[in-house]
């Protein structure tokens, strides 16, 4: 199936570009005046005022034509690449869904709609799904060419671009801006090295975008490498513009400062101006849980959850906050939510294992730890084993794991452990080696001096044994009634 404006065109074949968008506008006002009011020239106009990127008009009509005809997934396309543009994932992911329930197989705006969505959302292995399936569609119309080159843009295959594009240059009648840059940009990285950086080309494509526009994508460009030119470069866009892709944006640059208040005031303006950027109650959430303000760190992982399920890490940051709450059978039976909705999410039987060890339960710490080393064996699920395994009491099986931690690199956590096991097993020398260890690598607290103290006092050491305890107590040990 084919939706564009050149369907229902009698004298001509157009796809809508910025050259023929001021037509097509007057063209399909003058046909909706005239009675002909459907849903099809609603969504045209739609994306007419799209390409000349007036989204509140866009908006509008895409509303107007989904209004008259519920099922009419051409909206959902022209709804979904809006929310896109105004960077509101969430929002956009709404239509796209309802978008790819009822529209065909061969949907090829769909399959571009789904890679953009998630590539502003960077879920890669998604973007790779939908590209496939876009490039592997047979349909060649223009617009669908393009569509193609963009997506091979972003994975700089330079050739498919070339490619691409020549082909909706050729089927074009109306020479179309992004074709002939994206040819520019393909035949130049092809013959020199030095300009395959797509920062540089992406920098590139904003030439043609309004002043306000053109600031905000160079910001995000350059938001890494350079924080300071992103600030001063997303300040002129809000002061042309306070869109509110715009404050994410200066958001996001604040975050990176770790000036986490900043961030928290203006995601809370957004919200006080539209609040369909829902994704801003995930941002909230991480930024209370950096300064540590746990109670609206969990009040806005709640509001997250509630507008999105499928925010995978905001059950995370719930169940963090439940923990530092003091709440641990809270936080597993928001893990188990987790687990029901996201199974294969990569740190889940780790956070189990923490919440089950804040229980004493080490049965099902254990139980977990062994599970998350089945995905990722490294020193610290290792270091969690030799910690689970030390405290049931299985010191032998509790050192082999500590070895097995050690090979990634010496690690004072792990000393620690074990020391004690050595200690419970009444190997004296061996737990003042490791207790020693320990303290070189940073493990001062009350424990470990105490455990030295211990240590010291079986090897009948009683004046190194009274000072490593005064030590303790210095650093916050006491001794339990």
């Amino acid at each position: 199936m084919f939706d564009n404006i050149y369907t229902f065109y009698d004298d001509a074949e157009y796809v809508i570009t910025e050259f023929n968008a001021d037509k097509v506008i007057k063209l399909l006002k003058k046909r909706i005046a005239n009675g002909q009011v459907s849903a099809p020239n609603y969504g045209f106009l739609a994306n007419a005022y799209f390409i000349k990127n007036d989204n509140v008009n866009a908006l509008k009509y895409a509303l107007k034509s989904k209004k008259l005809d519920e099922n009419y997934f051409y909206a959902d396309f022209i709804l979904t690449i809006i929310y896109i543009n105004e960077d509101n994932p969430c929002k956009a992911e709404k239509y796209l869904v309802q978008m790819l329930e009822k529209c065909p197989d061969d949907y090829y705006f769909a399959y571009f709609a789904a890679s953009s969505l998630y590539y502003l959302k960077q879920e890669l292995d998604i973007v790779k799904k939908y590209s496939d399936k876009l490039l592997q569609t047979n349909i060649k119309t223009p617009d669908c060419s393009l569509m193609k080159a963009l997506v091979c843009f972003y994975e700089q295959d330079y050739k498919n671009v070339l490619k691409y594009s020549f082909y909706s240059l050729k089927a074009f009648p109306n020479i179309d801006c992004t074709s002939f840059v994206l040819i520019c940009i393909s035949f130049f990285s092809l013959i020199f090295t030095p300009l395959k950086n797509p920062c540089f080309w992406q920098s590139l494509l904003t030439i043609f975008l309004p002043k306000d526009e053109k600031y905000y994508c160079r910001a995000e460009i350059c938001m890494y490498d350079n924080p300071e030119k992103a600030m001063d470069l997303i300040n002129k866009a809000c002061e042309i513009n306070q869109k509110p892709q715009y404050l994410q944006r200066k958001a996001e640059i604040f975050l990176f400062w770790e000036k986490y208040n900043e961030a928290i005031e203006i995601y809370k303006d957004i919200l006080e101006k539209d609040s369909t950027y829902t994704q801003c109650y995930y941002m909230l959430s991480a930024a209370y849980k950096e300064i540590g303000d746990y109670k609206s760190c969990l009040e806005y992982a709640n509001k997250s959850i509630l507008n999105n399920i499928n925010v995978e890490s905001a059950y995370s940051l719930k169940a963090v906050c439940l923990r530092s709450l003091g709440k641990p059978e809270k936080a597993i039976e928001c893990l188990k939510k987790l687990q029901k909705e996201f199974p294969e999410s990569p740190n889940l039987n780790y956070y189990f294992a923490q919440l089950y060890a804040d229980l004493q339960d080490y049965k099902n710490a254990l139980i977990h730890i062994n599970k998350q080393l089945l995905i990722e064996k490294d020193a610290l699920n290792y270091g969690e084993k030799t910690c689970f395994l030390f405290r049931l009491e299985r010191f032998d099986e509790a050192i082999e794991a500590a070895e097995k931690a050690l090979e990634f690199g010496e690690n004072g956590v792990v000393y620690y452990w074990l020391a004690c096991c050595y200690e419970a097993k009444e190997e004296y020398s061996k737990a003042l080696e490791y207790i020693n260890k320990s303290i070189l690598m940073g493990e001062n607290d009350c424990w470990t001096f105490w455990h030295k103290s211990s240590i010291m006092g079986a090897l009948g050491k009683n004046k190194e044994a009274e000072i490593a305890y005064k030590k303790a107590v210095e650093l916050g040990f006491v001794e339990s009634v």
